[in-house]
């Protein structure tokens, strides 16, 4: 679940979206969980570029999107067209929403992981599908499915002491929680499992016990190291989302 390229435009759904002819191209309800790692221009947490005559709307970004050029944005890398109705939480992706942009932004938003979980998020439903649907202890979903049910599992980073500020991935100076369990609304299983979701840190640097929400961060403190956080579903073990975190 990691987007990283040496080139010109990456994207965690889309690297560029061209229209050609006339009319209009529109993408809607994707979201993005991996990690979009781009060397060079255009990079975005949903696409890298896009051109005009293309609406990209009702999508969120909520991992780590990176890029050494102003043209790298949470949700779009450049904006020749529309980006509306986009969410990004800001505590996972320190980017502005959009790198730069040239055409129309309406409702384009980085907020706090608290107010992107369950219904907290304002995307109006839609009586179409697909669309994102609300899971209590995660986030949006596109659709009942391994993969995107894995993609949903959130961290909770606290406010820093000092500053009230919420923390973010870039600088963690205090223990968190993790998401464990989840509940998706009908069709879905009539009960959320026990600990559905279980986690780790790869350099051990943060200890995550078993069936638990609590993730600690294990000393020494002050100096500031990077980890990776793994998460996987219980019952399908095969698939695995990663979020990099730095910590004190």
């Amino acid at each position: 679940m990691i987007e990283s390229s040496s080139f010109n435009y990456a994207g965690g759904i889309f690297g560029k979206i061209e229209h050609y002819g006339i009319g209009q191209t529109t993408i809607s309800w994707h979201t993005n969980s991996g990690i979009v790692d781009g060397a060079i221009d255009y990079v975005g947490g949903i696409a890298g570029y896009v051109d005009n005559n293309v609406i990209v709307s009702y999508s969120i970004n909520t991992n780590w999107v990176t890029g050494s050029a102003y043209t790298s944005g949470a949700i779009v890398g450049e904006n020749n067209g529309s980006v509306e109705h986009c969410y990004n939480d800001e505590q996972m992706c320190i980017l502005d929403v959009i790198g730069v942009n040239n055409g129309i932004a309406n409702s384009v938003l980085s907020l706090p992981t608290a107010l992107m979980i369950g219904n907290n998020l304002p995307i109006a439903p839609s009586n179409t599908s697909p669309q994102l649907y609300p899971i209590s202890g995660a986030y949006p979903s596109v659709f009942w499915h391994p993969i995107l049910l894995l993609s949903a599992a959130p961290i909770y980073l606290q406010d820093n002491p000092i500053t009230g500020d919420p923390e973010r991935l870039d600088n963690v100076t205090q223990d968190f929680k993790v998401s464990n369990n989840y509940w998706y609304p009908a069709p879905s299983p009539p009960n959320p499992y026990p600990y559905p979701y279980r986690w780790n840190s790869i350099n051990g640097f943060i200890n995550i016990p078993a069936n638990s929400d609590d993730a600690f961060i294990n000393p020494p403190f002050g100096a500031l190291r990077q980890d990776t956080l793994r998460v996987i579903l219980i019952d399908e073990p095969l698939y695995e989302k990663l979020i990099p975190i730095w910590i004190r």
